[in-house]
């Protein structure tokens, strides 16, 4: 109590509590190994050494961090469906081993988690000019990145009163 702080001459300590909670628990068992494994053994043999920074390595442009993650759930047993609002559905694959099937993370924990453990694990910007730009149906702008070419905007029909 206080009063045998005060008596003896010591200071109160604020007890720590050492008990792990649930969700750290249920992380560091359930979801980081598989997370761990994949990362080691299905995305870095995908990687390139970064051309200027030898510690950066690069996933090719036609992969992307959704696309990672859509092939993570895969390995796990699950298809990934996402819809207009852009929820994250994961649907058992049919056939898949059901002694194969785990537990997967959501999408935001896969993004922390590549975020935090693998910083320098990077997929390579798309080259300019590529198929996003073909396949813009006539809405186009100035793009200074491309070397300042200039393309035609789309406009809104407007009446005229006269």
């Amino acid at each position: 109590t206080l009063q045998n702080h005060v008596n003896n001459g010591t200071m109160p300590t604020r007890k720590v509590c050492t008990i792990e909670p649930y969700w750290r628990k249920r992380y560091n068992e359930l979801i980081k190994p598989p997370l761990d494994s994949f990362f080691q053994d299905a995305l870095y043999p995908l990687t390139k050494a970064h051309s200027k920074h030898s510690e950066v390595q690069e996933l090719n442009s036609d992969w992307s961090k959704r696309k990672a993650y859509g092939f993570y759930c895969e390995t796990m047993g699950y298809d990934v469906k996402t819809d207009s609002a852009g929820k994250t559905k994961l649907n058992p694959i049919e056939g898949f081993p059901p002694d194969e099937k785990r537990e997967v993370c959501s999408w935001p924990v896969f993004l922390k988690y590549w975020q935090k453990e693998h910083p320098k694990l990077r997929v390579c910007p798309k080259p300019p000019g590529g198929a996003s730009a073909a396949g813009s149906g006539g809405t186009t702008t100035t793009n200074a990145s491309v070397g300042g070419e200039v393309r035609e905007k789309k406009r809104k029909a407007v009446k005229m009163e006269g």
